[in-house]
């Protein structure tokens, strides 16, 4: 049954809850402004709606909290046996001694307790690391466990949520270094809980590999930490094998590219060379990567020319060649162009698509027609597409294109299969639509008997042709009800009929149908409810 599994302030005006739904259990994230609105939230849960209704429903929650917490705290100030008062009177010493023996028994008091004063009592000590341990060694990962798929956003890992949201909150009121230290026990905390389950990261995905590093970003970027120690950190980190398992290795690097830039350490350089020496010839992927780092660097202190090297030594990855490539269609360079674009073979057979848009792009600036013709087809020859289409009809003549545009439908022409009907009749459909052949398409919808197609494309021709549109629509639909049962295909019926309402001359035959059906199906329970919520009774 759907209810609230817990409700937590963890900063000032900043809630996180877990709520127990329809599809498994949801990690609720909200900031309270000052007028009692949300000004911030997130929930995991699937819902298209923003904001989902658990957002309403965790306010309405914290309102209520609130209120109480105000009614108890004016009722408190008469009140002898207030804890304020109480403890006003009482010696520190016993006040220490029975902390002390609460926080023993109480698991939340002895984080409270900790996270308060640990950083206090000891600067070289980073509480928050045990903390997140001892919570992440609580959670049992079993790969065969359903509760792993919760919802569609992956596992939450809650303490590390915690965590994570509360650097977020320290970053606002510019404590940096504490969120420095939040955020380098998340990610070495997480990093060696997935070394000892080695497929989570699977279940989980890449927020708790990266949300930390993002939070070191901001507090270098804001100058709240010393860059260069956080970057001698990074450099002593990435070569842990563990941070492998978490795929977090390019993250200290991408972080320690930005250090670098900003204090122009080219000790950056040297940690990239030896990487890239390391790197098999075969992982293009993983060279890349440290290749475009060291051109970053060089841009980032100024040196375009030495990042131009490294781009045209490098000819043969692929998005470097790309790169070489627009700068030479930039140019108007064009026959060195395609001579680059022409010198290797793609690496993936999907780069293709992204080597003929570059070619598209130098036959319409060279006015090459054949070639217009050719790479526009391409695009178009599977699968229509509108804005291909209209470059490839582009390069035909007026008394060319009729010709082409019939060569055009009969390719594409929809083949009848006996189990799912008609494919591929929406290509066909879309050129018509393009054409604006307007009887010929209801044509196609009369022969199609799809009422799914139908509702897709009648605003094309219903106008001109209203009377066999709502024939046609009819006795689809009618078709459609007599042969299915079950809410979707009364929601399916009732969207229908809303839309031959809207038709010229819908409205009676919409009415029509509906008395029809109030009759035919009055044993039809369900439909009977979906068309008197939509239509009235």
């Amino acid at each position: 049954m759907p209810q609230i599994i817990s409700l937590e302030e963890v900063e000032d005006s900043r809630w996180v809850a877990k709520y127990r739904g329809n599809y498994g259990t949801y990690s609720i994230r909200l900031v309270v402004a000052s007028d009692g609105r949300a000004a911030d939230f997130s929930c995991t849960c699937p819902s298209d709606y923003h904001p989902c209704k658990h957002i309403a429903m965790i306010m309405d929650t914290i309102s209520g909290a609130c209120a109480k917490q105000e009614t108890a705290a004016k009722a408190s100030k008469g009140d002898a046996l207030s804890p304020a008062k109480l403890l006003a009177k009482v010696p520190e010493k016993e006040l220490r001694a029975f902390v002390i023996a609460q926080a023993a028994k109480i698991p939340a008091l002895r984080k409270a307790v900790v996270l308060e004063f640990a950083p206090k009592a000891n600067a070289a000590l980073n509480p928050y690391a045990r903390i997140i341990r001892d919570e992440l060694s609580k959670i049992e990962f079993d790969e065969d466990n359903e509760d792993w798929y919760d919802n569609e956003m992956g596992v939450s890992l809650d303490i590390l949520d915690e965590m994570l949201d509360r650097a977020s909150a320290m970053i606002k009121k510019e404590q940096f270094d504490e969120a420095v230290l939040v955020a380098k026990a998340c990610l070495e905390e997480y990093a060696e809980w997935v070394d000892d389950n080695k497929n989570a990261v699977d279940y989980i995905g890449g927020y708790y590999a990266k949300e930390p590093f993002d939070i070191l970003h901001e507090a270098a970027e804001k100058g709240g930490c010393d860059v260069v120690s956080l970057y001698a950190y990074c450099n002593a980190k990435s070569s842990d094998a563990k941070f492998d398992v978490a795929e977090m290795r390019d993250n200290f690097y991408d972080l320690m590219l930005a250090l670098a830039i900003r204090t122009r350490n080219r000790d950056f350089l040297a940690v990239q060379d030896k990487l890239l020496a390391d790197t098999p010839k075969t992982e293009l992927g993983k060279a890349e990567r440290i290749l475009s780092r060291k051109m970053a660097f060089h841009c980032g202190i100024g040196e375009r020319g030495d990042a131009g090297v490294i781009l045209h030594a490098n000819l043969h990855i692929d998005n470097f060649r790309m790169k070489a490539v627009d700068d030479l269609i930039a140019a108007r360079n064009y026959g060195e162009a395609k001579t680059l674009i022409h010198r290797y073979p793609p690496a993936q057979k999907w780069r293709s698509t992204a080597w003929d848009e570059r070619l598209l792009a130098i036959a319409k600036a060279e006015r090459d027609t054949p070639k217009i013709r050719e790479y526009a087809w391409r695009f178009i020859e599977n699968r229509f597409d509108g804005k291909y289409y209209k470059i490839y009809k582009s390069a035909f003549t007026a008394s060319e294109w009729e010709a082409e545009r019939e060569r055009i439908l009969a390719h594409y022409a929809p083949k009848k299969n006996r189990y799912y009907g008609y494919s591929d009749g929406n290509n066909v459909a879309d050129v018509l639509v393009e054409e604006k052949l307007s009887e010929r398409l209801l044509t196609l919808m009369e022969k199609q008997q799809s009422p799914e197609a139908l509702q897709q494309y009648h605003t094309h021709f219903a106008a001109l042709f209203p009377d066999r549109t709502l024939a046609l629509f009819r006795k689809l639909v009618d078709k459609h009800a007599a042969a299915n049962t079950g809410n979707r295909y009364y929601d399916d019926v009732a969207k229908w009929l809303m839309t031959i309402r809207e038709i010229p001359g819908g409205a009676a035959v919409c009415a029509a149908m509906l008395a029809d059906y109030r009759e035919t199906y009055k044993r039809r329970p369900a439909m009977m409810r979906i068309l008197a919520a939509k239509f009235g009774t």
